[in-house]
């Protein structure tokens, strides 16, 4: 699947999750999940949404902050075609987001666990005298990342100390040396 599509996708399952109120690290484990499955197979592009989709349904059960699928459907749909699918449509694109919430889990060999990189964010920032500015900004950093495949090249804990690095940079705060700072 080519960059764009996946980051496309990525944004609108973020969308689809701030409009259930489901919590930020469900959506980043649900973004993080795609990227994996994406790296470990390949799928035809028409089924990345329900891929998407399923990631999503998936992370809510992974971090116990589940949503109906009716729910789900639903706002995917609209987020994603901008209206409400028929009865039919919402039967057909359910049994599509349960069958690839299956295939994700076998794909990814039922490994759930996820390392993010925003607890390694906090901790880096608590270190720093301007905490509220660069812990924001490196936050901002990482979530954006997570439209990318950075996550599956480099740890959470690297990931968050170049957020960290480039936050304290944009905001001219000079971090004490940083061989021992991360």
């Amino acid at each position: 699947m080519n960059n764009k599509t996946a980051k496309e996708i990525l944004l609108k399952i973020r969308e689809v999750g701030k409009r259930l109120d489901i919590p930020h690290i469900t959506i980043s484990l649900s973004q993080t999940f795609f990227h994996r499955f994406f790296a470990q197979t390949r799928f035809l592009e028409k089924d990345a949404f329900f891929v998407g989709v399923a990631c999503l349904f998936l992370a809510g059960k992974v971090e116990d902050t589940p949503k109906k699928l009716r729910d789900i459907v639903e706002t995917s749909f609209f987020c994603f075609y901008n209206s409400k699918p028929s009865e039919e449509e919402f039967i057909k694109i359910r049994e599509q987001i349960i069958n690839f919430e299956k295939i994700v889990l076998f794909t990814l060999s039922f490994n759930l666990h996820v390392d993010l990189p925003f607890p390694y964010v906090i901790d880096y920032c608590k270190k720093l005298k301007d905490l509220e500015k660069c812990r924001q900004t490196a936050w901002n950093l990482v979530n954006d990342s997570l439209s990318t495949n950075l996550c599956m090249k480099y740890e959470a804990k690297e990931l968050a100390a170049a957020a960290v690095n480039l936050a304290c940079s944009f905001h001219s705060i000079l971090i004490p040396n940083i061989s021992e700072f991360f």
